[in-house]
């Protein structure tokens, strides 16, 4: 995983207005890991 992508997810989640949002990021998070 690239720098860039992580980046990417970590402003992804921080943009998120839904806590559905957030629990979509969270498991992208952990499947990336």
């Amino acid at each position: 995983m690239t720098t860039t992508a992580f980046q990417e997810l970590i402003e992804m989640f921080t943009q998120s207005q839904t806590q559905y949002e957030k629990v979509l990021t969270l498991k992208t998070l952990a499947n990336a890991g």
